[in-house]
């Protein structure tokens, strides 16, 4: 999925210098929540700091208190929650914050520091058992003792600093050292079926799917969803296609989602439950570590179990399972309108307890447990319904549909901080009213307070480009709120076994064994039936018993064999499908389907592609090749310790020989080999054929070193293309790529940043009869360079060939071309441990340059 860069919901406590100063009403002084005990606090400022504390004023959990000269104060005692707190002067600016956990308060520049941290990676929304630790774990944490040393030594200089901001590149360097490049994790989904050997069962996509929900299958013809993340969802289920018994075709019931697409059902998937999480001694692994990986510390819950029913008349049934939740990636007319209502629902509640909770609620006196007191369903039930009451649920529904999140966010900020809107007071209310919990006395005035207070929602001082690292933690707002999945319940009179299997394309790993099962009770025990199988050959073939082979064997043998063709050399995996039919009396009683996967070849022949003529004057005309391990998991052929290899080179000789080496045949031959060697050539010796085509394989067998009488195993095949052209109209040159490698110093101190270089360089002689020029580059080793082409036309700068800023253009006799490797390196710098050229891939290759003549 591609990355969207949204608004980064932070704790910015400023306010503009151009907005009202607030006046408190008297009675507003003292506390007035009866709900919580009173206890004494004090304000503390840094030894040798030289502030008036006159004119402050503590805000904590909606109330308005004051500060003496020498910061007394009031805080509420917290027993089993915590509370955060603001210092603010008498223009209402935030100047400073501070915490209450059960075991300590704290009000300073130290804690100011500390809710920063609390604040930007919304840990009021964890249980209070981490938020507990997460405080009053920051004086052990070294990482974190080092921001908050930083952040105090600004606030001594910049007693304003949360208003100037000057402290976010303090906060933006600790981020980043944490979490600098870490993306969500996906895990990989897995194809399984339910208990095989059954006449009735269900195949559908198993295993983890996305941010922690996965789908789990029981019995025959049933499943579970579970979700192991914080999260809620709704899932609906289709049937989407249908085949009956016996039938050759499959009726399409659904083909598309839209609006009135209707669900067989659908239910609610709740939240998992966390849980603290131990090492192998019992002892609690460190809770800050929630901020980059929480979703381990969940454990799952189970939805289920549930079915997909079957008819008797039907052989196959199709489904889609579709799993809503709240994610911004995702426009409305993916969705179905009962899918859309869900997904507003979810988003609803996901706004309020990540981010209104974290930025403003907690400070009203809300904490987790008032949302985990109720159900997971009601507590989402409830705070729809909370926007709904207040009225503003069609303005935010009319940003999600448009995929608007940045002006959505930017438009709460507003609401919250405007007169006009009365400072939100009516989505206050009903978010306390949703959960449970008495509206407080006094929550106009908090509210006016608390919109003063402009720390919501506010990203403009931050990083609004795509290139930088966000300074929120993207658990919800970096995924999509659609998964969807696909799952067949099948009956039917046969089945193969195993239904998936893996194969390689290495030696005796090639092939597989199926099997025909009779699972139906009309057709088991008798005679007669006819077995036809069949596959579409693209990557392998079939074979009986008595060694016939093909795409398609018919007879009355109930098991086959699929092998897989060597000779691809693919980069990636691939899947084959195998099909049987049973036939009675020649008639089609039932049909099933194996999927055959065929792993990567683990060796490739490089050059693959390049292009040879049979004339000598206008190319080259042989090609040095050679084989080359795809991985680390490779064995190299040439010098290896460990293993013997022999190398058989083959072609079918149309438009030219090999020979091994080049050394050891003065002939070219159509197959030859070389023991551990990894090289052959290729003559084209063809000056006829325009344009043509050769391939070229390599079958690679291996043996222990020096088991002399041990017999070589076939271990991969491999396939590489020879272009043949005789158009007299071009001439083909081949220059390899010089590296050149330069670093550059910008700046100095903590903002140097050393830049390094690795250029491949080619230069191209200028042809005098040239109309135009063609560049493709070959065996760079970087994925996103190699095969790229690009062309100019004589006598014009060939401009950017690829990469960075490097040398190109006309030079005495030649064009010069380049591909670049960058390597930075942030500061400070030392000259003493430069990294530069230790750890990037050199540059190397050639480029194949077709110049069209005159």
């Amino acid at each position: 999925m591609k990355k969207i860069t949204l608004p980064l919901l932070v704790l910015l406590l400023a306010v503009n210098s151009c907005k009202k100063d607030p006046k408190l009403d008297p009675e507003e002084q003292a506390p007035t929540n009866k709900e919580y005990e009173w206890v004494d606090a004090t304000v503390s400022l840094p030894d040798g700091v030289n502030y008036s504390l006159a004119g402050h004023e503590l805000n904590a959990v909606g109330e308005a208190l004051a500060i003496s000269d020498n910061g007394a104060t009031k805080v509420p005692k917290m027993t089993n929650s915590v509370a955060i707190y603001a210092v603010t002067n008498a223009s209402g600016e935030p100047i400073m914050f501070g915490y209450s956990t059960p075991g300590k308060t704290e009000i300073s520049p130290e804690a100011t520091a500390k809710v920063t941290l609390f604040t930007l990676y919304r840990l009021a929304a964890l249980p209070i058992e981490v938020q507990v630790k997460f405080l009053e774990g920051f004086d052990s944490d070294q990482s974190a003792a080092s921001y908050v040393e930083t952040f105090v030594e600004r606030w001594k200089t910049d007693p304003q600093t949360l208003v100037s901001k000057s402290y976010v590149p303090l906060l933006k360097a600790y981020h980043m050292t944490y979490n600098a490049g870490k993306d969500r994790d996906v895990s990989a989904t897995m194809k399984t079926m339910a208990t095989e050997g059954r006449y009735r069962y269900v195949e559908t996509e198993e295993g983890k799917l996305e941010d922690g929900y996965s789908l789990e299958l029981e019995d025959n013809s049933k499943f579970y969803i579970t979700n192991e993340g914080p999260r809620t969802a709704t899932a609906f289920i289709y049937k989407t296609k249908t085949k009956k018994n016996n039938s050759l075709n499959t009726q399409t019931l659904i083909d598309k989602f839209s609006g009135s697409t209707e669900a067989s059902r659908q239910w609610f998937i709740e939240n998992g439950t966390y849980v603290p999480d131990r090492n192998f001694l019992g002892l609690e692994v460190n809770y800050r570590q929630f901020i980059w990986n929480g979703r381990n510390f969940f454990k799952k819950v189970t939805s289920g179990p549930h079915d997909l029913p079957l008819e008797d008349d039907e052989e196959l049934a199709e489904y889609t399972i579709r799993i809503v939740n709240a994610g911004a990636k995702i426009q409305d007319d993916e969705l179905t309108d009962a899918e859309w209502a869900a997904y507003v629902k979810h988003m609803h509640a996901a706004l309020v307890i990540d981010f209104y909770l974290p930025f403003m609620g907690i400070s009203l006196g809300l904490d987790i447990d008032d949302f985990y007191a109720l159900s997971a369903e009601e507590r989402v039930d409830s705070l729809d319904a909370a926007f709904r009451e207040a009225g503003v649920h069609t303005l935010i529904e009319g940003y999600l549909r448009g995929g608007r999140l940045q002006e959505m966010l930017k438009t709460l900020e507003t609401y919250f901080q405007s007169e006009s809107t009365n400072y939100g007071v009516k989505l206050h209310e009903a978010i306390f009213k949703a959960l449970g919990v008495a509206v407080p006395s006094n929550l106009a005035g908090a509210a006016k307070r608390y919109g003063y207070l402009s720390y919501y929602f506010d990203g403009a001082s931050f990083w609004n480009t795509e290139q930088e690292e966000r300074l929120f933690m993207n658990y919800y707002w970096e995924t999509y709120g659609l998964i969807s999945l696909n799952a067949t319940a099948r009956a039917g009179v046969v089945r193969v076994s195993p239904r998936r299997a893996n194969i390689s394309t290495a030696g005796t790993n090639n092939k597989v064994q199926l099997e025909a099962t009779i699972e139906s009770e009309e057709f088991k025990g008798i005679s007669g039936l006819t077995y036809r199988w069949r596959t579409p050959s693209t990557y392998g073939s079939l074979i009986s018993a008595d060694g016939s082979r093909g795409n398609e064997i018919k007879g009355t043998a109930a098991n086959i064999e699929y092998q897989a063709d060597f000779a691809l050399g693919r980069g990636k995996s691939v899947t084959e499908k195998v099909y049987v039919d049973v036939l009675k009396d020649d008639q089609l009683v039932g049909t099933d389907s194996a999927e055959v996967t065929i792993a990567e070849s683990r060796y490739r022949i490089y050059p693959n592609g390049i292009t040879l003529t049979g004339n000598g004057d206008r190319g080259a005309t042989i090609a040095n090749l050679r084989v080359e391990p795809l991985n680390d998991d490779a064995p190299k052929i040439q010098e290896n310790p460990d293993h013997d290899f022999k190398v058989v080179w083959k072609t079918a000789g149309k438009h030219g020989g090999l020979r091994w080496n080049g050394q050891y045949a003065s002939y070219w031959v159509t197959e030859t080999e070389g023991l551990n060697s990894n090289a052959a050539q290729y003559r084209c010796s063809d000056d006829q054929t325009k344009e043509g085509v050769e391939d070229v394989e390599a079958l690679i067998f291996m043996k222990p070193k020096g088991a002399l009488d041990a017999d070589y195993e076939l271990v991969d095949i491999v396939k590489a293309s020879i272009n043949i052209d005789n158009d007299e109209k071009k001439k083909i040159v081949y220059i390899p790529l010089v590296e050149v490698l330069t670093d550059t110093i910008q700046g100095t101190g903590e903002n140097a940043r050393i830049t390094c270089m690795g250029r491949g360089v080619a230069n191209v002689p200028i042809e005098k009869d040239a109309i135009r020029y063609s560049a493709r580059a070959m065996g760079t080793g970087i994925s996103w360079v190699d095969g790229q082409v690009w062309n100019w036309d004589a006598g014009t700068n060939p401009g950017w060939f690829i990469g960075y800023d490097h040398p190109r253009g006309i030079s005495g006799n030649n064009y010069t071309i380049a591909v670049s490797v960058l390597e930075q390196s942030d500061g400070p710098y030392d000259p003493n441990k430069s990294v530069c050229h230790t750890n990037y891939r050199p540059v190397s290759g050639m480029v194949e340059v077709t110049i069209w003549l005159k």
